[in-house]
């Protein structure tokens, strides 16, 4: 995409005159899922650009809660596939910040050649470990608690997930202030992490919420062991920096795979409800799931309601047709580790996307929609950035494929889906008023 693709009002002419010739990294802008903008070095290094460019806007991305209130907030880098063949194995990161503006922009800057490797090694952790603790983020969480499915399917043996919540943690930080919270975040990260083994892995999901995967556990009571050691360890005071003491508990939530359940879904869902029916029995103790798998054989990952009927029969049929779609594509990858299967679907999803558009497209073109123009471009970026797709389930990625699928579906229906059937809606009711002034006339 070029400069003069871009709304004036966006970006100002004499910035984007500067982003193509005044420096020399690779600098892209995108917001509410689209690509707006990159600069001329961006083209050159990925040539064709604009897969990549749509790659990037369609990514899942989360602001952090740390950062909110401020305009400009840092997120954790983005991993794109190296350009040059020979460096294949090392991947390219681009770092990113989120712009607060009339509506949020992400800014993506990718460095000019000359960083070492250590340095792409350090900034790659940076992507997938929590800024505070230095633990896993979400992300890796995730990543960790599918290999740890997989690893107890094969062996027989248990998965465990803990769901922890600090209980206290607020009237520490409103009484001494964020410092102090930072402090007791970073020593409970510390003693949670001498409770487990180096096998394990001790995520933070976002302010005082951490999660624990236990690797091929023998049975239940290993990992009722672990929480009560968990429980005893974060009970003890820690010293703040203002040369007070502080106590907070935990309450944990305990789900199994595959007793609870076979799925990353299944299995926080599970734990997340366990962890509140342990914060409402008194707090400071552990609650073990009593979830069947069969709770969430047939659970939908969307439902219709998500989609929104516009009152188009045609368009919400299509619209049904494609959250089932969405449900099977979940389905196999969450329970299946068939990668033929998961292909499939996803090639389905988008052939009867692509199917959808182009109903939607003869909507347009018949009762003339003064917003066709800008509908159908969208349409084509939403297909180019299947690439995405593509490319993070052939790469394993079938969490992250699940983490951008929705917003990329959802987000089009409840904008310029919405849009279209406000204005055919009044258009067909203006047909009915012509045809019957008509008829009386006759």
């Amino acid at each position: 995409m070029t400069s003069e693709a871009l709304p004036v009002t966006s970006l100002p002419t004499i910035l984007l005159s500067w982003l193509d010739q005044g420096i020399e990294d690779a600098v892209y802008v995108v917001a509410s899922g689209q690509p707006l903008y990159c600069n001329s070095v961006f083209r050159e290094i990925f040539s064709p650009h604009q897969p990549i460019l749509a790659e990037l806007a369609a990514r899942p991305r989360t602001v952090p809660n740390e950062e909110k209130g401020q305009s400009i907030r840092p997120l954790p880098p983005q991993a794109l596939r190296q350009p040059v063949p020979e460096e294949a194995g090392v991947p390219v990161l681009a770092r990113e910040w989120w712009v607060e503006a009339e509506a949020g922009v992400v800014v993506g800057c990718i460095e000019a050649p000359g960083r070492t490797p250590e340095a792409d090694r350090a900034l790659w952790r940076v992507a997938l470990h929590d800024s505070l603790t230095d633990l896993p983020s979400r992300s890796l969480f995730e990543d960790r608690l599918v290999q740890a499915i997989a690893r107890a399917r094969r062996s027989g043996k248990f998965a465990a997930l803990l769901y922890v919540d600090l209980d206290g943690f607020k009237p520490i930080n409103d009484r001494h202030g964020h410092q102090a919270g930072d402090v007791v975040l970073q020593t409970v990260s510390g003693r949670m992490l001498a409770c487990v083994r180096e096998t394990d892995t001790v995520a933070r999901l976002g302010g005082d919420e951490f999660a624990i995967v236990l690797d091929e556990v023998r049975e239940a009571a290993d990992a009722e062991r672990t929480a009560e050691k968990l429980i005893t360890a974060v009970a003890e005071p820690i010293n703040l920096p203002d040369g007070g003491r502080a106590w907070v508990n935990c309450s944990i939530g305990i789900s199994l795979c595959p007793t609870n359940g076979g799925t990353v879904r299944a299995l926080v869902h599970a734990a997340d409800q366990a962890m509140y029916a342990a914060k409402s029995g008194g707090k400071g103790r552990y609650v073990l799931s009593a979830a069947s798998p069969d709770d969430y054989a047939d659970e939908k990952w969307m439902d219709d309601a998500e989609a929104e009927m516009l009152g188009l029969a045609e368009i919400d049929a299509q619209h049904k047709a494609l959250v089932a779609l969405a449900n099977r594509l979940y389905h196999a990858i969450e329970g299946t580790q068939d990668y033929d299967l998961q292909a499939s679907l996803l090639d389905e999803l988008v052939s009867f996307t692509q199917y959808h558009f182009s109903s939607e497209e003869m909507l347009m073109d018949r009762y003339g929609d003064p917003a066709a123009a800008p509908h159908k471009r969208q349409h084509a970026q939403l297909v180019s950035q299947v690439q995405f797709f593509r490319h993070a389930l052939t790469h394993g990625g079938g969490q992250v494929v699940l983490s951008a699928l929705r917003p990329w579906l959802i987000r089009h229906i409840r904008t310029f889906d919405r849009a279209l059937a406000t204005f055919i809606a009044k258009a067909m009711a203006r047909e009915r008023a012509a045809a019957g002034e008509e008829f009386a006339g006759s």
